[in-house]
Order: structure tokens, then C-alpha cells, then sequence
């Protein structure tokens, strides 16, 4: 029996997730070779984070420019601004990295993973109450996270 990301998933979905695996794998290879810059709305975001992590604008705001960036059933986006939120590691921010999962992702499972495995206490429970929930099996990673909190 399967477990962890892949339990309970068709055949079809498992190519599916392979195939964004690798798609981010490469995208990311590129923008760490300097060869692919991150455009448009994904700068735009970036700052909006950064003002937010200032103070310059409220979590109200920051939620709703979330909103209107992460598009329905865009998972790069979606994964994006969890891990952005988490590596902010921003205190009083685990409410609005939950509404990633909880309003957002068309792929829960990814977000839930990352939150599990972050290191904030808060955001871990919440991944594991959230998956019990809905019959999801999420896992500890092994390895060192994907993301960790504030880093």
C-alpha cells in the first residue's frame, strides 16, 4: 500500500504531479542560473510580501492581494506563495498561510505537506488535523524540508 503524497491517487493524477515536480525542478534551475526571471505577477507578490513583512500594509491586505494572485487550479502559484509565506516565517502569520490551504489550493495535498513539515508548530497541526479530516495521508519528510519556517 502506498502512503504519503501519493496514496489514494490515479494513475493519471500521479503522472500529473510527477510532471510538476519536474516542471518546478526546472523552473527553478532556471531562475537560479540567472536564465529565467520571475515576471510579472510573481514580482509583484514578492513586494507585496516584503511591504507586508514591514508593516507597510496590513494582513487584511495581504490576504486579499493572495486572492487575486493565486488563480484557481494554478499550483505554481499556489505553492509559491506557501512557501514564500512560510520562509517569511512572520509571527501572526499562520492564519493567512492556513487560508493558502483552506481557500486556494485546487492541490491541497503539496501545501499540507509543506505546513507539516515547516517546523512551526502551529502550521504542523493544523496540516495534520486538516489531512485527518479529509482522509488525506500526509507525512514527515525524512530529509530536510522543502521549506522551513523563517528561513
Amino acid at each position: 500500500m502506498e502512503t504519503g503524497s501519493f496514496a489514494n491517487v490515479s494513475p493519471k493524477e500521479k503522472r500529473q504531479r510527477i510532471l510538476i515536480v519536474f516542471l518546478g525542478i526546472a523552473v527553478t534551475a532556471l531562475v537560479c542560473a540567472g536564465i529565467w526571471k520571475l515576471a510579472g505577477p510573481f514580482n509583484k507578490m514578492k513586494s507585496d510580501l516584503k511591504a507586508w513583512q514591514k508593516g507597510e500594509i496590513t494582513a487584511s491586505e495581504i490576504k486579499t492581494k493572495l486572492g487575486r494572485f493565486i488563480l484557481e487550479d494554478d499550483y505554481v502559484r499556489q505553492e509559491w506563495a506557501a512557501r514564500k509565506l512560510i520562509a517569511m516565517g512572520i509571527p501572526g502569520s499562520e492564519p493567512i498561510i492556513v487560508s493558502v490551504l483552506t481557500e486556494y489550493t485546487g492541490k491541497p495535498r503539496e501545501v499540507a505537506v509543506l505546513m507539516l513539515n515547516c517546523g512551526n508548530e502551529y502550521l504542523s497541526e493544523f496540516a495534520r488535523r486538516w489531512a485527518a479530516e479529509r482522509g488525506y495521508e500526509v507525512e514527515i519528510e525524512r530529509a530536510s524540508p522543502r521549506v522551513t519556517w523563517g528561513k
